[in-house]
C-alpha cells in the first residue's frame, strides 16, 4: 500500500511541473496506467477527475480544454466509434456459413436486409454493435458458435463546403484528414481563412473549431469561413487593410494601425465608418468605442490643430 501511495505522489509530483496540455497526458497516460498496474484501478479514475478538477481551479485550462485533450482523436478511434449511415457499403461474413454472408448498401432508412434475421436496422451503430446483433440473432436458433466479421467496403462520402474551390462531396478514406479532404476540392480559395476552419459531425449542428490535421468521419461536413477584413485610412500611421477580430472597435483599429499619425487626434479628429453592407455607401460619424464589422471602411480626418 505504501508503494501504491508513493506511486501517486510521484506522478501529481511530476504533472505539476508540466505545461497545461502536458499535464493531463502526463497523468492520463502515466499516473493513470500505474494506479491500475498496482490494483487500483477505480482510484485511478477518480484520481482523474480530482485532477481535471484541480487544474480547472487553479486556472491553468478549462474543462473544454481537458475534455479535448483527453479525447484525442486518432484513426484508430475514428474507425472505431464510427456509427454506421446510409449509403455504406457493408460486408457480413460467418466464418464457414457462405448462405449467411452478404454485402449490401444501407438503405436510406438505415436498414440491411440479411438472411434469416431480415431487415436489420444498423444506421448508428458500430461495426462491433452489428457484430454482436448478428451473432445475438444466429446462436441457437441458426447457428452454434457464429464467427461473424464485419467490415465497411465503402463509406458514405463528406462534405466540404465554403472558401474552396471547388465544394461539395468527396469519398471518405481511412485516416483522412481535414487537409487531404481540402486537397480533394481544389484547396483554399483567394478568400479563405486558414484560420477558420471548422467541422460538422454527421448527425449534429455544432461547428466546432478544427485545424490541417483533425480525422475527419464519413458524413462530416467541413466548412472554411472567408477571411474578413475591415479597411482604414486617413489620420493613422499605417492605413491599410488588416484581418477583423472578434469584438473589434474603433479605438483598436486605429491601435492595429499604429495609432494617430502627427495629424491625428483622439480629441479633435472625427471619424467616419462606411459600412459593407449599407447600399447607399453613407459614412456615419462614430466614436471610439463603436463597434467595427468585417468590411467596414474606417476614415480618420486630421485633426483641425
Amino acid at each position: 500500500m505504501k508503494n501504491n501511495i508513493l506511486l501517486v505522489i510521484l506522478s501529481v509530483t511530476i504533472l505539476s511541473a508540466c505545461s497545461p496540455v502536458k499535464k493531463a497526458k502526463e497523468f492520463n497516460k502515466t499516473s493513470q496506467a500505474g494506479l491500475q498496474i498496482a490494483g487500483m484501478p477505480d482510484f485511478a479514475e477518480n484520481q482523474l477527475e480530482v485532477q481535471k478538477q484541480h487544474l480547472i481551479r487553479i486556472g491553468h485550462t478549462t474543462h473544454d480544454q481537458i475534455s479535448l485533450d483527453f479525447s484525442e482523436n486518432t484513426e484508430e478511434q475514428v474507425l472505431s466509434s464510427y456509427r454506421l449511415g446510409k449509403g455504406d457499403l457493408l460486408s457480413i461474413r460467418v466464418f464457414g456459413e457462405e448462405d449467411f454472408s452478404r454485402e449490401a448498401h444501407l438503405s436510406k432508412g438505415g436498414m440491411f436486409s440479411y438472411p434469416f434475421l431480415g431487415e436489420l436496422r444498423l444506421a448508428g451503430l458500430t461495426v462491433g454493435e452489428v457484430e454482436k446483433k448478428i451473432i445475438l440473432g444466429l446462436k441457437g436458433d441458426y447457428l452454434i458458435d457464429p464467427k461473424v466479421t464485419v467490415t465497411v467496403l465503402e463509406y458514405r462520402q463528406l462534405f466540404v463546403n465554403g472558401e474552396v474551390k471547388n465544394s461539395g462531396g468527396y469519398p471518405f478514406e481511412p485516416g483522412m484528414t481535414i487537409n487531404k479532404a481540402l486537397s480533394l476540392a481544389g484547396g483554399f480559395s483567394e478568400k479563405a481563412s486558414r484560420d477558420e476552419i471548422f467541422i460538422i459531425r454527421d448527425g449534429e449542428n455544432a461547428e466546432l473549431p478544427a485545424s490541417l490535421e483533425t480525422y475527419v468521419s464519413p458524413g462530416d461536413m467541413i466548412l472554411v469561413k472567408e477571411y474578413k477584413e475591415f479597411f482604414i485610412n486617413g489620420a493613422v500611421k499605417n492605413a491599410g487593410s488588416y484581418g477583423f477580430i472578434p469584438n473589434l472597435t474603433v479605438e483598436k483599429a486605429i491601435s492595429i494601425a499604429g495609432g494617430f499619425s502627427e495629424f491625428g487626434s483622439p480629441s479633435w479628429s472625427k471619424i467616419f465608418i462606411t459600412r459593407d453592407k449599407d447600399t447607399n455607401s453613407k459614412a456615419v460619424r462614430v466614436e471610439l468605442n463603436a463597434r467595427v464589422n468585417p468590411g467596414d471602411m474606417i476614415k480618420v480626418q486630421e485633426s483641425a490643430f
